[in-house]
């Protein structure tokens, strides 16, 4: 919030940080961990209502950053795989060393993987690339669902962890790219920022450059085939 500027555009004051519910509190370390690049991340579970009224429940990986103080809140930064790919691809490379990238500029970092994913992958001791999950994040049986899964991880960690709730950023890659731009339209007073790697636009009406020759599909008619087709 802020007043509006020359022109009409809104200033807000982005020098003083935000502090969420989590700062002064004891951070929250439990959970399997992941060690990776010098990161250690915490598995983590949240509960949120999906589609339908019905109770479900993801999972995401988070990294602190190296001498976390409960009293400083921290830039966080969220990042999501493709299609078939998790949170663990996503730091193991996938996602293009943003995690890295983020706990070496002092940010917490979470890592997504998205709701229904079927198989998940074996014990660490395995092939980590191996047994991939078997869904994106943007079709019409999962975008609903994931954005609230990402609304209810945003809570979790807002609530467990010290967070400067003006920067708060969102990546991610292919799928995870069009999660990443939904979020901005959907999220825009919450986040920051937002980065696409790879996600596509809407399809646009001819003359328009970058117009597909092919009709956008119907919602519920997606693949991926023709995802980047849709209206």
């Amino acid at each position: 919030g802020g007043s509006a500027g020359a022109g009409g555009i809104e200033v807000v004051d982005f020098t003083t940080p935000g502090m969420s519910a989590g700062c002064g509190k004891a951070p929250d370390l439990t959970g399997t961990t992941l060690g990776y690049n010098g990161m250690t991340f915490y598995k983590k579970a949240v509960s949120f209502t999906g589609m339908g009224g019905a109770s479900k429940m993801a999972e995401y990986l988070i990294a602190l950053p190296a001498n976390y103080s409960m009293a400083k809140p921290y830039k966080t930064g969220f990042e999501m795989g493709g299609y078939t790919r998790d949170a663990i691809d996503c730091i193991y490379g996938d996602c293009w060393g943003f995690a890295t990238e983020g706990h070496t500029a002092g940010a917490i970092v979470v890592s997504l993987t998205q709701t229904n994913p079927g198989q998940l992958h074996p014990p660490q001791t395995a092939d980590a690339n191996n047994a991939p999950v078997q869904t994106g994040w943007e079709l019409s049986n999962e975008l609903e669902d994931n954005v609230a899964f990402f609304k209810a991880a945003l809570a979790d960690i807002e609530d467990k962890y010290c967070v400067d709730t003006k920067h708060i950023f969102a990546a991610g890659g292919s799928s995870g790219g069009d999660m990443a731009q939904y979020l901005g339209c959907w999220m825009g007073d919450q986040l920051r920022g937002v980065a696409s790697v790879g996600g596509c636009m809407a399809n646009t009406i001819a003359p328009v450059a970058g117009t597909s020759p092919m009709a956008a599909p119907m919602r519920g008619q997606e693949n991926y085939a023709n995802i980047c087709l849709k209206t």
